[in-house]
């Protein structure tokens, strides 16, 4: 078994010391381009839209692998 500084097993990144910091840099880059597509369609699209969006997209990913 090859020995590696960090790995990703089901999106979640695991690092050698078991430390969370190269998995929230990777969700903060996915959640920068989420907030970027809001404000690119703040002024486009109803509030009701706009909900819809934030719990596909904005929700899911803070959420996904929230109990590991």
């Amino acid at each position: 078994i090859k020995e590696v500084s960090s790995t990703r097993y089901l999106g979640i990144i695991f690092d050698n010391n078991l430390r969370w910091n190269l998995h929230i840099h990777n969700l903060v880059g996915k959640l920068r381009q989420v907030t970027y597509k809001f404000y690119t369609l703040k002024d486009l699209v109803p509030k009701h839209t706009m909900r819809v969006v934030y719990f596909a997209l904005y929700q899911s990913i803070l959420q996904y692998g929230l109990l590991i």
